[in-house]
């Protein structure tokens, strides 16, 4: 069978990276390409994105080929978006300026269209310091905001019509209500199931039922278990005793 080849055009937000790949080569090989011709060491906080004919929006997966998975099958070239997945509990500590800027980036975009909620004197102080693009105070600042690092899903829960907000952050999740928070750590998780529309969260304590979230679709849930896998992962590495 002959191989087939595509060209990528990569968004970064800084300087734009085009490659060819054949159909043999897997998402974690295809970041890793992408991070090498930026010179960036630390790539554990990115990922890649891409939209399907649809236009939703998924992130490339690791273990998966490139061009089996829902990429656009007549784009050339094909449009990805390097971003960051995984926001760095200490942005301003980061030894890799390039993934600095990256995390800068995103952060100025969330903020800038109500992503990341900024109370207002935090929001001015946020703005003067991406006008001087000041990278580094900007990012000390933004990682005080507490929404910083959060990623948010609008969910349901069985037997209850009313929307909630389910956030994933490096410690775990936590659901808004009311102008109430109620925390579910992954110190107490045992497991993340994704089941259809259902994300269920399996307790630790024996005593404890099963708490699920019902998202839209399919495709919602996968998205949102996609990432609270990962900040699991994280979360377990740099917690093991």
């Amino acid at each position: 069978m002959a191989t087939i080849s595509r060209k990528i055009r990569v968004i970064t937000g800084m300087q734009d990276v085009a490659l060819t790949i054949d159909d043999k080569v897997l998402g974690s090989e295809f970041l890793l390409q992408v991070v090498s011709e930026l010179g960036v060491d630390d790539k554990d906080w990115l990922g890649l994105q891409y939209s399907d004919l649809s236009g939703r929006w998924w992130w490339l997966q690791d273990n998966k080929k490139v061009l089996a998975q829902r990429v656009r099958p007549v784009a050339d070239p094909l449009i990805m978006f390097l971003k960051v997945k995984l926001y760095p509990p200490r942005p301003s500590q980061l030894t890799d300026t390039t993934v600095q800027r990256l995390v800068y980036l995103q952060l100025k975009a969330a903020v800038e269209v109500g992503e990341l909620i900024c109370p207002a004197p935090r929001n001015a102080i946020l703005s003067a310091l991406a006008g001087q693009d000041s990278v580094l105070k900007y990012l000390e600042t933004a990682e005080e905001l507490e929404e910083y690092g959060l990623w948010h899903f609008i969910v349901m829960r069985p037997h209850d019509p009313t929307p909630v907000r389910l956030s994933i952050g490096t410690t775990g999740f936590f659901i808004t209500e009311n102008n109430r928070k109620i925390s579910f750590p992954f110190s107490e998780l045992q497991g993340i199931q994704a089941n259809g529309r259902k994300l269920v969260l399996q307790h630790i304590a024996k005593s404890l039922p099963d708490t699920i979230f019902q998202g839209s679709d399919d495709a919602h849930i996968k998205d949102l278990h996609y990432l609270a896998v990962l900040h699991k992962e994280y979360y377990l590495v740099n917690n093991a005793c």
